[in-house]
């Protein structure tokens, strides 16, 4: 999914998506997260015009705007 959408790939960043931003949430992991998440993560890095990259902040800042609160 990094590659097809141009972010580099960092397995530390993605292991606290799955370790610590599901949990916290209390989401399930769904088929359609990686996609939808990294996808957020991109199109903030475009609307701030800075270059693609992935990390924590990012991913935080993606999933707040993607996961709903209960």
């Amino acid at each position: 999914m990094c590659e097809r959408l141009g972010l580099p790939f960092r397995p530390e960043v993605i292991r606290f998506l799955l370790d610590e931003e599901h949990p916290r949430r209390g989401v399930r992991l769904s088929a359609c997260h990686p996609n939808d998440v990294l996808s957020r993560v991109a199109e903030i890095c475009r609307y701030e015009g800075v270059p693609l990259r992935l990390d924590n902040g990012l991913v935080e800042r993606a999933c707040r705007d993607y996961f709903t609160e209960l």
